[in-house]
């Protein structure tokens, strides 16, 4: 394909994704230095990234483990690092 020809609910999975990691990311780096109200900050914007999310990222791996570790932070913020 060529650039033009993406899709854009394609683009708009992509970014999400690495809106996801970013704050997945930064949630990590926050809790390692123990900055308890910039990891919540960051642990609830990928919350709302994630039920803004379609279903059509449900299949996507990496959607998988975004949410999986959001579903099982429901009490103690505990970010997994990720690449």
């Amino acid at each position: 394909k060529c650039r033009g020809d993406i899709d854009q609910g394609t683009n708009l999975i992509e970014v999400q994704k690495l809106l996801m990691a970013i704050l997945n990311n930064c949630g990590n780096i926050y809790t390692h230095f123990h900055f308890l109200e910039e990891t919540q900050r960051c642990f609830e914007n990928l919350r709302i990234v994630l039920a803004a999310s379609t279903p059509d990222m449900a299949i996507d791996d990496d959607y998988n483990f975004f949410f999986l570790n959001a579903l099982f932070q429901t009490k103690e913020l505990c970010f997994a690092p990720a690449a």
